[in-house]
């Protein structure tokens, strides 16, 4: 087995690029909840957002984003979008009036949870403070949740709670 480890690449000219100038993190151990259709915009999934102040306007955002997520039969599915402020980053094309996210779980039966995980490599062209909002919304009418099982209940089945992350890292271009 080779190992390569490189904390800068170096083009032919000299320069380098893929240098981690900066990483900031954020951890969401409580929970979350949102009755929002994502079709009406879903909700900005609070305590889960994070802030970042590129050195260069050239520099892009490395965004890692794991969710655990839970729902119900009657929800259907969850589906979750990175943004930046409030302009959605790393979702699919528009398409007549369906709904641009990064991530979906389907949820065939009650009480099912699953990880959302999105990954997105942002140009956001500034050197201005930049925040990046998680957004979680349901198919259908009903709840949602983050980090806790529907039932949310004493047990070792129906009640285990869990963390969702979202982590920043400036590349240099």
């Amino acid at each position: 087995m080779s190992i390569v480890r490189a904390n800068r690449w170096q083009r032919t000219d000299g320069s380098t690029y893929g240098t981690v100038l900066q990483t900031v993190s954020v951890t969401k151990t409580d929970t979350f909840s949102t009755s929002v259709n994502a079709s009406a915009g879903g909700s900005i999934i609070t305590g889960l957002s994070a802030t970042i102040i590129p050195y260069s306007t050239s520099n892009k955002i490395l965004l890692f984003c794991s969710l655990n997520c839970a729902g119900t039969s009657g929800v259907t599915q969850v589906y979750t979008w990175l943004a930046r402020g409030v302009i959605k980053i790393g979702v699919g094309d528009a398409a007549s009036t369906r709904t641009q996210v990064g991530g979906r779980f389907y949820y065939p039966d009650n009480n099912i949870g699953g990880m959302i995980n999105m990954h997105v490599l942002d140009s956001p062209a500034t050197t201005s403070s930049i925040t990046y909002n998680v957004y979680m919304g349901g198919a259908n009418s009903g709840a949602v949740y983050l980090n806790r099982t529907v039932a949310d209940t004493d047990n070792t089945t129906d009640g285990p709670r869990s963390a969702s992350m979202l982590t920043l890292m400036e590349i240099q271009a």
